[in-house]
């Protein structure tokens, strides 16, 4: 029970590490309006502003045919004179979101606290609300601007903040590939302890070459490359101490569905960085 609370905090917590867009990808200066295409495959709904919070809540609701694994707002507050400002720009990619676990149920649900937004279904989350013209909110609202969907393809898109998310989605495609293979060889290899102690060995000493590159260019795009290799270095180590006194990883269901969830997401990454990749 304790290593399936471990694995699920895991989950649960690597959106911060790759997935909130900080503009690049969260949010970003307000003023800098430019016109797009309107967004028609999905709406922002129930739109409800927590003042105590200064939070707006809505439901990304998916109207398309498309799952939806990124989305681009345009926020708005009311000031306590009626006044309303465009306060800036937020945006989320939950391509890396897993699916429910089986068993937990939330796979049935129709509204879902986070992940992709398939077809039909809908999203609940929220924004913090910043900047109003320096007075008190009294209302807040947003506004899709675009949407990236599970192909690469895109809607309504703003073009800078687009490849940025691409790029930062090839990055991780790039490192998840380089070791997602080793770990589906851990369902069937013979010597689970040595397998396992390798792969946490050797993702410990790729963290630790990638800190040690000068080259300040390379160390952003290691930052977004370390996320995943942190991700993955857990899971291996993990595995590692349950391998201590198990020669399988067959009766631990819940370490079997991480590895599908990274074969899966190493998918979802090949298709949803758009054009094709180039390998350097």
């Amino acid at each position: 029970m304790a290593l399936r609370q471990r694995l699920e905090s895991s989950v649960q917590t690597r959106p911060t590490l790759c997935i909130y867009l900080a503009f690049a990808l969260g949010m970003w200066a307000a003023g800098q309006e430019a016109p797009t295409a309107p967004v028609v495959s999905a709406a922002a709904d129930n739109q409800v502003f927590e003042r105590q919070l200064n939070v707006v809540y809505f439901d990304l609701v998916n109207l398309g045919t498309k799952t939806i694994t990124a989305y681009f707002l345009r926020i708005y507050c009311t000031a306590a004179d009626g006044t309303e400002h465009f306060v800036g720009r937020s945006g989320q990619d939950m391509i890396d979101y897993p699916d429910p676990m089986p068993e937990s149920g939330a796979d049935k649900d129709q509204v879902r606290p986070f992940g992709r937004v398939e077809p039909l279904l809908r999203k609940r989350t929220g924004r913090n609300i910043f900047g109003c013209a320096d007075a008190p909110v009294v209302n807040a609202r947003v506004e899709l601007e675009a949407l990236v969907f599970d192909d690469g393809s895109s809607e309504g898109k703003p073009p800078q903040q687009q490849n940025l998310l691409l790029e930062a989605r090839k990055i991780r495609r790039r490192e998840l590939a380089k070791w997602v293979d080793r770990f589906t060889e851990l369902r069937h290899t013979v010597d689970l302890s040595t397998a396992a102690r390798g792969l946490y060995q050797d993702l410990v000493a790729a963290n630790h070459e990638s800190d040690q590159d000068p080259d300040v260019a390379a160390r952003n795009q290691a930052k977004t490359a370390g996320g995943v290799r942190d991700e993955l270095q857990d899971l291996a180590l993990q595995i590692t101490q349950y391998a201590k006194t198990h020669k399988t990883i067959d009766d631990l269901p819940d370490v079997l569905w991480r590895i599908t969830e990274l074969e899966k997401r190493n998918e979802r990454l090949k298709l949803g960085a758009g054009s094709a990749e180039s390998e350097h």
